[in-house]
C-alpha cells in the first residue's frame, strides 16, 4: 500500500510506499489548522483492496512525538528512494533507514529501531555489502529478540541464511 498526506495547501507532506505487507502507521505534528488529505491506493495495480482506517485522537505534540515523527519521517523518504532503484537513491535511502533506527534505538522504541535497522541491512545487500548487511541483520536480530518481536526475529534470522547462503556459507 501507499499513502500521501497534503496540507490545507494541497502541498505533499508525506509520501509512504509501503512493500512489506504490514500495517503501515502514520504520523505527521501539524503545524497549520486546516483540512489535510491522505490518499492511500494498492501498489498492485490488477487488484481491488479494502483498507482498514484507523485515526488516533489529536493530543498536544511532545518531544517524544516530535522524535518519533521525525524517525517516520525519515522511512518514508527512505522508502521513496528505495522505489527509485538508483545506486545513489538506494545509498540514500539506506542512510535514512539508519538515521530512523537511531532515532527510535535512542528513544527505546526497539521494535522499530530493529524494522529500520532490517531496511537499511536489505539495502547493503542490494548494494553487494555482504558484511555490512550482516551485521545489520544481526543486529535486528539482538534488538528485536530484547523487544520480543517474533516476527522481526525470524524476518532477521531469514536474511541471514539467505545471505551465507548466497555466499556459499551453507554450513552456519
Amino acid at each position: 500500500v501507499a499513502a500521501a498526506l497534503y496540507d490545507p495547501g494541497g502541498i505533499k507532506i508525506l509520501e509512504y510506499p509501503n512493500r512489506d505487507f504490514e500495517v503501515l502507521e502514520i504520523s505527521s505534528p501539524i503545524q497549520i489548522t486546516g483540512t489535510y488529505t491522505l490518499e492511500m491506493h494498492s501498489l498492485e495495480r490488477t487488484a481491488t483492496r479494502r483498507y482498514e482506517l484507523k485515526l488516533h485522537s489529536l493530543t498536544s505534540i511532545t518531544e517524544a512525538d516530535c522524535r518519533d515523527s521525525e524517525a517516520r519521517q525519515a522511512m518514508a523518504r527512505a522508502e521513496s528512494l528505495r522505489a527509485n532503484w538508483t545506486a545513489i537513491s538506494l545509498e540514500q535511502a539506506a542512510r535514512q533507514y539508519d538515521n530512523a533506527a537511531q532515532i527510535w534505538i535512542t528513544a527505546g522504541d526497539f521494535t522499530n529501531g530493529s524494522r529500520a535497522v532490517l531496511r537499511a541491512g536489505d539495502i547493503n545487500f542490494l548494494l553487494n555489502r555482504y558484511e555490512d548487511a550482516l551485521k545489520q541483520f544481526q543486529n535486528a536480530f539482538t534488538l528485536a529478540r530484547a523487544n520480543g518481536d517474533s516476527v522481526v526475529q525470524a524476518k532477521a534470522l531469514s536474511r541471514i541464511a539467505r545471505l551465507h547462503s548466497y555466499r556459499g556459507d551453507n554450513d552456519r
